[in-house]
């Protein structure tokens, strides 16, 4: 990576005509920067662009690009994603500080993405075509919104949320789940619901349940 370990980058700012099109794999990695804000005109990120920047607390990705591991065991605090389609991998995994994020355009979410972070709100995007398994393990959500019609994308994992949500108490439902986006007949499961001629069964983990608390 060309600023791999960098211990005097703190700040890095592309402007508005930057032609940057792509960032290398582990380009940045365990820098001091404490914030990013990426180009829009960024289509292809290397793996653990940013892994391990223990100070980066503040990020920003205009592209529609957040790369595998890219933040992996990484500071960030507040994630704005605004036309990312794509998170990758691990991307977010590790980030225990993260406890704020927007990504309204998002498509697709890669596996463990958000893994161990800091997270307790969760909205899955009506724009969300495909997850792959465990995208909030041990992030303790605590309140999930997603839509009818995000869940009925086939690309959708059904171990999506393993692990996901808060577990105060064992024997006590304590995540509040909202289904958002009804319209026709749902049947809610004890896992899952049953909606347009389909049974949807998620993967939770011990002492968790996928249970839908609210519909809208």
């Amino acid at each position: 990576g060309a600023f791999f370990g960098t211990g005097s980058l703190t700040g890095l700012v592309f402007d508005g005509e930057s032609r940057l099109l792509s960032i290398g794999e582990n380009a940045f990695y365990s820098s001091a920067l404490t914030s990013v804000t990426v180009p829009a005109g960024v289509t292809t990120i290397g793996g653990s662009a940013f892994e391990r920047c223990k100070d980066l607390t503040q990020v920003t990705v205009n592209g529609t690009v957040v790369g595998e591991s890219m933040f992996y065991m990484s500071g960030v605090e507040t994630a704005n994603l605004p036309n990312v389609e794509t998170v990758g991998q691990s991307a977010f995994a590790g980030c225990t500080a993260l406890s704020e994020l927007s990504m309204p355009n998002v498509k697709q979410i890669g596996s463990s993405a958000f893994q161990s972070t800091k997270l307790t709100e969760f909205t899955l995007p009506d724009t969300v075509e495909s997850t792959g398994s465990s995208i909030l393990y041990g992030a303790n959500i605590t309140r999930l919104t997603v839509s009818l019609g995000t869940l009925l994308e086939e690309g959708v994992d059904p171990a999506a949320f393993l692990n996901a949500f808060y577990n105060a108490d064992p024997y006590e439902n304590n995540t509040q789940i909202i289904l958002t986006g009804v319209d026709q007949d749902v049947t809610l499961l004890e896992n899952g619901l049953k909606a347009n001629g389909r049974e949807l069964q998620f993967t939770t983990a011990m002492y968790q349940a996928f249970l839908v608390t609210d519909v809208q």
